[in-house]
C-alpha cells in the first residue's frame, strides 16, 4: 500500500464517516440485497439498527432515487430539534416538511417551458403548481407563527391579572391579612397554581390547532402524492432523538397525515429506543408489519463470517471510490479484529479503519508491513473510550445506562476477567427494566449480541450472549489479563456449546441511579499508558504487557 493511498483513504473516510444527504456519491453496500429496493418501494418503512449501522445512508440513497423519478420528497432529520417536547417537536417537523414541499413545487414550476410553448395540460399542471405551493407556504407561515408564540410572556401576563383581580376581591371582601409575609406567600402560591394551570391549557391549545389541521394538510399531501404517480415521500431521520414519551403522538400524527394520500413514510430509528405505539384507552402511534412495515440492517457477531463479508465489501467499494482499484490494505488477521472490535457496525469500522491507517503512517511508529496489521488495530482500539460517549446517546435514560453498564464492567472485569457474559430469559422476564437496559447498551453499541435463544444447560431454559465492547477495557479503561473469548474461530455448534461456558449475568431492578455514585466510587483507577499490540494469535487480552 502507498502511502498517498493511506492519506486520501483517511480523508475520503473522515468526510463520509457520518452519512448526509448531500452525499450523492456515499458508499452503501445493501446487507440485504433489497433493502433499498424495499425503502424505496411504495410502503411505509421502518428502518431499524444500531447508531452507525448504516440508517441514513440507506435512506439518503433512498431519496436521491425517488427524486430521480421526479416524485416529491421531503427529509427531515430529527437531531437538530431534539431538546423540543411535545408538540413543538410535531410542529417544528411539519414546518420543515412543508417548506420542503414547498421548494419542490416552486423548483418544479421554474422547469417548465416559457408559457406560450407549453400545451394545456402542461398549463393546468403548471396553474396547480403554483397553488399548492401557495397554500404550502401559507401553512408553513402558520406553523412558524404557531411554533414561535411567545408562551412565557402571554402566561405570565394571564397570570399577574389574575392575581391582581384576586387580591383585588380579597381586599373589598375584608379578608385582606396584614401579617408580613403571609399576604406575600399566599398570592405566589396562587400565582404559581395558575401558571401551572395556564400553562397547561396552552399546550393544549397547540395540540387542538395541530389536530383541528389535519385534514386540511391531508388534502395538500394528497395533491403531492398525485404529483409524484404516488411515489411521495417523507424521510424521517433519526426519529429516536424525539423524547420517548412524545415518540408514538408524533408518528401517530405523520403517519394519519400521509395515510392514502400516495405520500409514504419512511422513518429511521433505533429499536430499543423507540416508543411507536401505545394502546391505553385509544390506540396510538404505529405497530410495525401491521401499519409499517420493518427493514432490520443490523449484521453482528452472531454471524461472524457473514458480517466479515459485509464489511469488507464496505472496505472495497471505499477503495474503489477513492483509487478505483481493489488494493488488499490489511491483513486478514487485522480485518478480523477490525471486525470484532467494531461489533459489525459500518461506522465503527471506518472509524477504526482510518486509525489504523493514522497510526501505519506515523514516521516513528514501527510498521507491520506493507498493508494495516493487527499492532496498528490495536493502537487504534485505544481511542474508542473517546469516540463512544453514552451521555451523549442515551440522553434521558443516561444514569439508567451508566449504573447497569458499570455493573456489567465490574461483572465481566473485576470479577470474572471475561468479555463475555450470558442473560438469562426467565430472569429478564422478572427483571425487565434492567433487561431492557441491556438492549439499550447493545443498540448503542456497548455491547454486542453473540448469540441468542439457545440452551444452556437445562432444557426449557433460554439465554442470550453478549460480548462486551473493547471500549470497555482499552484505553483509558485499561484491564490486563483479560480472557478474549474466541468465539470466531469455531463452528456455530462448537460456538455455541462455548458459549454456554461464560457467566449468568444477574440482572437486578433494584437498581437505581442513586448507586451511580457508589458504582463510580467502587470502579477501579484506570492507567492512561498504551500498550503494546500483542501478538496475533495471542487468546488472552494482555492489555498492559
Amino acid at each position: 500500500m502507498q502511502e498517498e493511498t493511506a492519506r486520501n483513504l483517511m480523508a475520503y473516510i473522515r468526510e463520509h464517516l457520518r452519512s448526509e444527504v448531500r452525499h450523492a456519491d456515499m458508499v452503501f453496500v445493501d446487507p440485504g440485497h433489497s433493502f433499498l429496493s424495499e425503502v424505496v418501494s411504495n410502503a411505509h418503512i421502518l428502518v431499524m439498527g444500531r447508531r452507525g449501522s448504516g440508517k441514513t445512508t440507506l435512506m439518503a440513497k433512498a431519496l436521491h432515487e425517488i427524486g430521480t423519478d421526479g416524485a416529491p420528497a421531503a427529509w427531515l432529520d430529527v437531531e437538530p430539534y431534539k431538546h423540543l417536547a411535545w408538540p413543538d417537536i410535531l410542529i417544528q417537523s411539519l414546518l420543515e416538511v412543508f417548506a420542503q414541499l414547498s421548494d419542490w413545487c416552486t423548483e418544479q414550476m421554474q422547469r417548465s417551458s416559457p408559457l406560450r410553448l407549453i400545451n394545456r395540460r402542461d398549463r393546468q399542471r403548471l396553474k396547480q403548481l403554483r397553488a399548492t405551493s401557495k397554500k404550502l407556504q401559507g401553512i408553513a407561515k402558520e406553523l412558524e407563527r404557531l411554533l414561535n408564540t411567545p408562551a412565557e410572556v402571554a402566561v405570565t401576563s394571564q397570570t399577574e391579572l389574575a392575581a391582581e383581580q384576586a387580591d383585588a376581591t380579597r381586599t373589598e371582601a375584608g379578608l385582606h391579612v396584614d401579617v408580613a409575609g403571609l399576604t406575600g406567600e399566599t398570592t405566589s402560591s396562587a400565582r404559581r397554581l395558575e401558571r401551572e394551570a395556564t400553562e397547561k391549557r396552552f399546550r393544549e391549545m397547540k395540540t387542538d390547532t395541530s389536530l383541528k389541521s389535519l385534514p386540511h394538510y391531508h388534502v395538500l399531501l394528497s395533491e403531492m402524492g398525485n404529483y409524484g404517480n404516488g411515489r411521495a415521500a417523507i424521510f424521517v431521520d433519526d426519529f429516536y432523538f424525539v423524547a420517548l414519551p412524545d415518540q408514538h403522538q408524533v408518528i401517530d400524527y405523520l403517519f394519519n397525515a400521509v395515510k392514502n394520500t400516495g405520500v409514504w413514510l419512511k422513518v429511521a430509528t433505533i429499536k430499543h429506543r423507540s416508543n411507536l405505539y401505545r394502546e391505553r384507552g385509544r390506540p396510538v402511534g404505529v405497530r410495525p408489519v401491521h401499519d409499517i412495515q420493518p427493514v432490520e440492517l443490523d449484521r453482528t457477531l452472531e454471524s461472524p463470517a457473514q458480517t466479515l463479508e459485509f464489511l469488507r465489501g464496505i472496505l472495497l467499494e471505499v477503495v474503489r471510490s477513492v483509487n478505483g482499484g481493489e488494493e488488499n490494505l490489511a491483513t486478514d488477521a487485522a480485518l478480523q479484529r477490525l471486525v470484532l472490535s467494531s461489533g459489525g457496525v459500518p461506522r465503527d469500522f471506518l472509524y477504526l479503519l482510518r486509525g489504523s491507517l493514522h497510526h501505519w503512517l506515523r514516521p516513528r511508529g514501527r510498521r507491520s508491513g506493507t498493508r494495516v496489521g493487527v499492532r496498528e488495530v490495536n493502537l487504534a482500539i485505544n481511542d474508542l473510550a473517546e469516540y463512544k460517549r453514552l451521555d451523549d446517546d442515551a440522553r434521558g435514560d443516561a444514569v439508567l445506562l451508566r449504573t447497569e453498564l458499570d455493573r456489567l464492567v465490574r461483572f465481566c472485569l473485576d470479577e470474572h476477567k471475561v468479555n463475555c457474559f450470558l442473560v438469562d430469559r426467565a430472569n429478564a422476564e422478572v427483571n425487565p427494566v434492567s433487561y431492557d437496559a441491556i438492549k439499550q447498551l447493545m443498540d448503542l453499541r456497548f455491547i454486542h449480541i453473540v448469540a441468542s435463544a439457545f440452551t444452556r444447560r437445562e432444557a426449557g431454559t433460554k439465554h442470550e450472549g453478549y460480548l462486551l465492547d473493547y471500549s470497555q477495557y482499552t484505553g483509558p479503561h485499561l484491564r490486563r489479563g483479560i480472557g478474549e473469548f474466541p468465539f470466531w474461530k469455531y463452528n456455530e455448534y462448537d460456538r455455541r456449546n462455548r458459549i454456554r461456558l461464560q457467566p449468568v449475568y444477574p440482572l437486578d431492578d433494584t437498581k437505581t441511579g442513586e448507586e451511580l455514585g457508589e458504582a463510580a466510587a467502587r470502579r477501579p483507577a484506570v492507567s492512561r499508558k498504551r500498550r503494546h499490540a500483542p501478538p496475533e494469535d495471542q487468546a488472552t487480552l494482555d492489555l498492559g504487557s
